[in-house]
């Protein structure tokens, strides 16, 4: 089993790649099943932190682009998974388990646009990448929105979603993540929605092993903890 953990992101926000780079995708614990690329579109003002720079926009629009050209390339390299996370979410290869390995398409649930899962970190199995990568885009696709779009064209060829509690979402306040980072699962696959300080605070708590919450999240969508301090 080959995985390529791609990470979308854009020559506008390189910050967020290097922030990566510094912390979890720093290659120190990676399995050697799983290969990191960094990916990005064209841009006038390009970042030499990428690795693939993709033959598609670079702006938020081209999100659905981007992803489908990033599944291309890894069906081109023999991949056998595409696990794609955002550029402002802190990873866990290592936590990988056959759940995710032997599923299709897997993620955090949303039920909205007919049911996907959450687009800041998820996994395409063989069969789901090549769906994505022979889809056409329609004119009512959900615009921007690469994570509905992969749902849609998904759920329309018949594969299921196998969802994990182990993808968390955490909200903003005044436009910067603030939680109890102390009190997440030890066994996250990815925690999404991250600024770069936040990501590093986190950081050193996982390499700390100083994570004390277990068990499963039973807390509403979009609000996993509460618990913030301004």
């Amino acid at each position: 089993m080959r995985v390529l953990l791609a990470i979308e992101g854009c020559h506008a926000r390189a910050d967020r790649i290097r922030a990566c780079n510094h912390t979890w995708a720093n290659g120190t614990t990676m399995p050697p099943s799983v290969t990191i690329v960094r990916f990005a579109g064209e841009s006038e003002s390009p970042d030499s932190i990428f690795d693939i720079v993709l033959p598609v926009g670079d702006k938020y629009l081209d999100l659905p682009h981007k992803t489908q050209a990033i599944v291309r390339y890894a069906l081109d390299k023999g991949y056998d998974m595409v696990w794609k996370t955002d550029d402002d979410c802190y990873n866990q290869p290592t936590k990988l388990t056959d759940r995710e390995i032997n599923a299709e398409y897997w993620g955090r649930e949303n039920d909205g646009w007919g049911g996907y899962v959450s687009g800041v970190s998820y996994g395409l199995g063989r069969k789901a990448m090549e769906v994505v990568a022979n889809s056409t885009f329609q004119s009512d696709d959900p615009g921007m929105w690469e994570d509905v779009l992969v749902g849609k064209w998904v759920r329309q060829a018949g594969i299921i979603r196998t969802l994990t509690d182990r993808v968390i979402l955490i909200p903003k306040v005044g436009g910067h993540t603030r939680l109890n980072l102390p009190g997440l699962p030890q066994d996250f696959l990815g925690v999404g929605e991250l600024d770069p300080k936040t990501m590093f605070d986190l950081h050193r708590l996982v390499i700390s092993n100083k994570l004390i919450g277990s068990g499963k999240l039973s807390l509403p969508p979009r609000l996993f903890y509460p618990n913030f301090t301004r």
